[in-house]
Formats: structure tokens, sequence, C-alpha cells
């Protein structure tokens, strides 16, 4: 299964749990990635954990999404973290696309992510790229 066919099958039902939403999506590309979204975020940052850590580069990100990658954005916060799953494109981009659901509200899909974020937490997300098996 490629990522946006995974992205478009799980949506519907997790369109109001980016966590659940990543999970399932994760699940189903046989890279299982479970917890809240903090978790989540510790998770990917840990060392020999199979992830790449491409920190806050954007354009990286879409890049290793477009070769085919998995590739989460996320950011940690107090209460609820967030956390997106980039998708290819085939246009040059400032900042990437992504699926993601959304607690409290309905997340979106191939949507640019800065519908994801505030403008002034997009400095502050993070991207981590894994090849899929």
């Amino acid at each position: 299964m490629d990522i946006v066919a995974a992205c478009e099958k799980n949506w519907d039902h997790w369109k109001h749990d980016c966590s659940g939403f990543v999970n399932a999506v994760t699940t189903d590309l046989g890279i299982p990635i479970t917890g809240t979204a903090n978790q989540m975020m510790d998770d990917l940052n840990v060392p020999g954990s199979g992830w790449t850590v491409l920190g806050n580069d954007p354009q990286k990100a879409q890049d290793y999404a477009n070769k085919g990658y998995l590739v989460i954005a996320g950011t940690k916060a107090k209460s609820h973290g967030h956390v997106v799953i980039i998708v290819p494109v085939s246009h040059a981009v400032k900042y990437p696309y992504g699926y993601w659901g959304q607690y409290g509200g309905t997340g979106m899909k191939n949507e640019r992510i800065t519908k994801a974020w505030r403008p002034e937490d997009l400095p502050t997300v993070q991207y981590f790229a894994r090849q899929i098996p």
C-alpha cells in the first residue's frame, strides 16, 4: 500500500484524532508507531529507532516524501502535541502537503501543512523520515 492510499483509507475514521490517524497509517505501512502525539515525537527522536531526523526543514521533508519515504511532521505541546503524515506532490512547494486528524476538530487531507499549525508554530515543526519496508 502506498502512503496516499493508506491516508485515504484511514482519514474518515481518524479525522478527529491526529495520533490515531498516524498510528493507523503507519500500521498499514508496516511501521506502527503508537501513543499520543507527544509520545510519538519522543519515539521518533530515539537514536537507533530507524527514523531519520530531518529537523525543521520543510523542503527536505517534502523531498523525502516525494522519494517514497514515510515522513511524519510533528510538534510537542504541554497538553496535546500534533502529528501529520507528509505526502508526495508533483510541484514545488514552500511547505509540505499532508493528511492529519485534529483533536477537538476535523483534520484535513492533502493540504499544505500551514493549515495544520499556526504560522508562529511552523518554525517548531520537526520532520522524520523512514523507508517503507
